[in-house]
């Protein structure tokens, strides 16, 4: 490369703004001569991760795991009244959301319960909901899953997982290289860690 060479992609470079230069391959920054840093960057936020997965667990909706949900329209309330309603109502362990602006979702946990105390409870929660809300009863939406639907839900959604990454090992080995594939999947692993 001559000096005017030199002095040409200098020009060029700052003509573009830095992702213009990073796409044209006009940076100075050694990403390979630095990948010890940007390995110990990617470890570190992959620890915490598991980390916090492993003291916290996963945050599965009622879909996953089975129970019952409440949700009424209540402009003119609050968390902590829909709170205090339900738990008057007789609902151990309640999770009030707050939906938007105006709405509201109870979700709870009642599979323990037999399916009379469940449709009790059931029927205490929406008229403490409705009194709250300041409508009707059959304003309150309810839905309910079992924990063996939650379950099966579960199950599907880890082996249709699994049949995706064969599929994309699969058509990326078909496709270019077997190397490529290995590749392919530890970053896609990678990426769903970080």
């Amino acid at each position: 490369m001559s000096e005017n060479d030199v002095v040409e992609t200098a020009t060029e470079a700052r003509h573009y703004g830095r992702l213009g230069r990073l796409y044209r391959g006009l940076t100075t920054v050694d990403f390979v001569g630095r990948k010890r840093t940007w390995f110990t960057i990617s470890l570190v936020i992959i620890v915490l991760g598991m980390g916090s997965l492993a003291l916290r667990g996963f945050n599965l909706g009622i879909d996953f795991r089975g129970g019952s949900s409440w949700e009424v329209l209540a402009p003119h309330s609050s968390i902590t009244a829909v709170t205090n309603a339900v738990d008057a109502a007789g609902l151990t362990q309640p999770t009030v959301e707050k939906l938007g602006s105006e709405t509201y979702q109870v979700t709870a946990d009642l599979n323990a319960l037999s399916s009379a105390q469940q449709g009790a409870v059931t029927t205490r929660v929406v008229n403490a909901m409705a009194k709250v809300a300041g409508t009707s009863p059959n304003q309150v939406s309810t839905s309910s899953v079992g924990p063996t639907w939650g379950g099966q839900i579960t199950q599907r959604a880890l082996e249709a997982l699994i049949v995706f990454f064969i599929a994309v090992i699969a058509y990326i080995s078909l496709r270019f290289e077997p190397k490529m594939a290995l590749a392919a999947f530890v970053a896609m692993i990678h990426d769903l860690l970080v």
